[in-house]
C-alpha cells in the first residue's frame, strides 16, 4: 500500500538499533569499536549514512518518522558471523525479505531483487507485473499493515529482514513485540527526503543488503546525471508557469510545504509553485477561499487526487469550475500507470525514477521542450 495515503504498515527494529543520544522513542545500544576505514558517498539524502570497516558495514538512519529529533538507528551488515556482534548483525546477502511499502519494491526491482520478497503489505496495491504474478501464485503473501500486521505470518516466513517505515513514534509497542520474537527489522526513511535525488539515493542503502554496492552507485550516478541535465534546460526560463497542486479532500485542501518533495520537483521543472514561500516540508491544510485568491496565478493544476476527468473533479468540488486552469483544461495527473485495484506505479517505481518524473513535468510546463510530448507517469485530464 503506498505511502501517499499513509496506510502502510509501521514497525521497526530488533536489528541492532542504536541512538547516539538516549531517547524515550528509540532503543539505545552503544558500541565503541566501530573503527571506520571508508565511507560510501551520500550526496543528496539526509536520513542515512554508510560506513565500512574491515569486518562489517555500518548503516545509520536518522529521525525516521515525522517529528523525530535526535533519533538514530544503527545496523551492522556482514557476510560472516562476528563474535562480538553475533545477535546484532544482518548476514548478507539477504535471501528473504518482507517489505511494508511499495516504494521498497521500486528499489528492489531496480536492483533485480524482487524475487527475494516473500511478504508485502497491501499486496493488492502492487503495480509490478512480476510481483503480481508471484502474489497470485502464493509465493508472496500479504502480511497486513499498521496495527493489523500478522506477526505470526511474518515469523513463519523466516525473513532475513523486514523493511518498514514509521510515520509516528507510537509504533514502539510493535517494535518491542518484534524484538522479543527475534525478528530483524530495518527502518527506511526515504519518504522523508525532500530532494527527489535524495529519495532515489536510498538505492545505495538497499544495495548494502544484497552486496550490490557498485551496481547501485553506477545506477544512481546515471539517474542523477539525467536529472541534473534536465534541470539545466529550464533553470533560466522566464515567465515560469504558476502551479497549483491537489484538490480538496473532505472540504480541506492539502498543499505541499514550500520545502517539500513536490515543491522541489516543481521548481526543478521550471514551475512556479504558488506556496513556495512556506518553508514546511509536510503538507498542510488551507481553506477553499485561500486557494481561490491565488488560483488565477496558476496555469496548471497537477495531481488532482485519483481523478481521471474534469467531471470527476467537479463532483468532488463544483466550485472548481471557476478556476482558470480548469476552464483551460490545463490539468495533469500522475496516474497514467495505474491498475483497477488502485495500484499506481508513480508511488512504486517513481521513487527511483525522479529523472523520468522531472521529464514529465518539464514536458507539461514547457510543451515545446519535448517534440513527441510523450509522458510516462502523467496524463492530461479532460
Amino acid at each position: 500500500m503506498n505511502k501517499f495515503i499513509f496506510t502502510i504498515a509501521i514497525i521497526f527494529a530488533f536489528l541492532f538499533l542504536s541512538c547516539n543520544k538516549s531517547n524515550k522513542e528509540g532503543k539505545t545500544i552503544t558500541n565503541n569499536n566501530d573503527s571506520i576505514i571508508s565511507s560510501t558517498a551520500v550526496e543528496y539524502a539526509k536520513n542515512f549514512t554508510i560506513k565500512q570497516n574491515e569486518n562489517y558495514n555500518i548503516l545509520k538512519v536518522f529521525n525516521p518518522w515525522q517529528g523525530a529529533k535526535n533519533v538514530e538507528y544503527k545496523y551492522y551488515l556482514s557476510n560472516k558471523k562476528l563474535e562480538n556482534h553475533s545477535s546484532n548483525v544482518i548476514i548478507t546477502p539477504v535471501k528473504k525479505v518482507v517489505c511494508l511499502s511499495t516504494t521498497h519494491v521500486g528499489f528492489l526491482d531496480l536492483l533485480g531483487k524482487t524475487n527475494s520478497i516473500v511478504g508485502i503489505s497491501g499486496s493488492n496495491f502492487i503495480y509490478n507485473k512480476a510481483m503480481q504474478e508471484r502474489i497470485e501464485k502464493g509465493e508472496i503473501v500479504d502480511v497486513g499493515y499498521e496495527q493489523n500486521l500478522n506477526i505470526e505470518l511474518i515469523i513463519s516466513l523466516k525473513p532475513d529482514v523486514v523493511f518498514v517505515y514509521g510515520v509516528q513514534a507510537n509504533i514502539v509497542s510493535k517494535i518491542t513485540e518484534l524484538e522479543k520474537l527475534g525478528i530483524k527489522v530495518v527502518i527506511v526513511a526515504e519518504y522523508l527526503e525532500v530532494e527527489p535525488l535524495g529519495k532515489a539515493e536510498w538505492l545505495k542503502f538497499f544495495a548494502q543488503f544484497y552486496e550490490q554496492n557498485e551496481f547501485a552507485q553506477t545506477e544512481f550516478d546515471t539517474i542523477a546525471k539525467k536529472y541534473n541535465e534536465l534541470t539545466r534546460l529550464v533553470v533560466n526560463s522566464k515567465n515560469k508557469p504558476g502551479i497549483l497542486t491537489n484538490i480538496p479532500y473532505q472540504g480541506v485542501w492539502y498543499i505541499p510545504g514550500g520545502n517539500s518533495y513536490f515543491a522541489k520537483l516543481i521548481s526543478d521543472a521550471g514551475g512556479e509553485f504558488l506556496w513556495k514561500q512556506n518553508n514546511r516540508k509536510d503538507s498542510y491544510p488551507l481553506g477553499f477561499e485561500a486557494i481561490f485568491l491565488k488560483q488565477k496565478q496558476a496555469k496548471y493544476l497537477i495531481n488532482p487526487s485519483s481523478t481521471n476527468s474534469i467531471n470527476e473533479i467537479l463532483k468532488i468540488e463544483p466550485r472548481l469550475k471557476n478556476f482558470e486552469c480548469i476552464k483551460n483544461k490545463y490539468i495533469y495527473n500522475n496516474n497514467l500507470r495505474t491498475k483497477k485495484n488502485g495500484a499506481n506505479d508513480f508511488w512504486e517505481s517513481g521513487v527511483v525514477k525522479p529523472d523520468v518524473i522531472l521529464k514529465d513535468l518539464i514536458t507539461i510546463f514547457y510543451p515545446n521542450s519535448n517534440k513527441n510530448k510523450t509522458l510516462y507517469y502523467y496524463k492530461k485530464i479532460e
